[in-house]
């Protein structure tokens, strides 16, 4: 039998996690939207005929534009930022739950709070492996929990939210 006061950390461990790994991804396909609605902008074929009067340059940047769009229409960003920023809404919920508890959880509390986290689990996409590793390590550090911590390489660390890397965590020593 575990004490409520770490039913309530492994509960908050598990929110803070979901939380903080739904805010990256909102943050991250928001940001994409964004930057190719100022791509498209920039480079649409009547500003650069306007700047440029070269009717080739032209055609490259339609081209350049064309495929950008599709991109963006296949990885579906604004949609993936929607549905991420809904995910981090009922993390939000369950932290904001879990607060009325300072005391701790009982066994039934905790088995009620599980539950709606596999809720949540069961809607959400299969997660980016090394971005979730990252966001254990973030939240680690904030919570100040000891060997938690994963090594990460830096190329995986900065390709993260792009390539699902497999992954085999090490604790950091």
């Amino acid at each position: 039998m575990s004490a409520p006061l770490d039913l309530l950390f492994n509960n908050q461990w598990d929110s803070a996690l979901g939380l903080h790994y739904h805010m990256l991804r909102q943050q991250f396909f928001s940001k994409w939207h964004r930057i190719t609605g100022i791509l498209t902008l920039v480079f649409s074929t009547s500003a650069v005929l306007a700047i440029t009067n070269n009717t080739q340059f032209g055609v490259a940047c339609m081209a350049f534009v064309a495929i950008l769009q599709a991109i963006d229409l296949y990885v579906d960003s604004r949609g993936n930022s929607d549905k991420h920023n809904a995910f981090k809404q009922e993390y939000i919920n369950f932290e904001k739950d879990l607060i009325r508890y300072p005391d701790g959880l009982t066994e039934e509390q905790n088995k009620d709070f599980q539950i709606r986290l596999k809720e949540i689990e069961l809607k959400e996409p299969p997660p980016m492996r090394t971005l979730l590793e990252i966001v254990n390590n973030d939240v680690a550090s904030k919570l100040k929990a000891e060997n938690r911590e994963f090594d990460i390489h830096w190329f995986k660390r900065l390709t993260s939210q792009y390539i699902n890397w497999k992954s085999k965590p090490k604790v950091k020593k």
